[in-house]
């Protein structure tokens, strides 16, 4: 995966892609992944940051997951 940019909250806007640390569910630790921005500016105003995890592990597919079929065009 090539690196990607890591932001400021405010500077953060529907569509983007950040760097955000996530924890793992099973152990004491996190790990920096790459996340996509799902809040508009009234809720980064107000403080609120809602992202959603990218990943690629297919054995932890959810109902709600939608696929990425162009990584490059999204910028991953």
């Amino acid at each position: 995966m090539k690196s990607l940019p890591i932001f400021e909250p405010n500077d953060l806007k529907s569509g983007d892609v950040a760097v955000v640390p996530f924890p793992f569910s099973d152990k004491l630790a996190e790990k920096r992944r790459p996340a996509m921005v799902m809040s508009n500016a009234s809720l980064s105003r107000e403080g609120v940051v809602w992202i959603v995890m990218i990943t690629s592990a297919r054995q932890s597919a959810m109902v709600h997951d939608v696929p990425i079929l162009n990584h490059s065009q999204c910028g991953l």
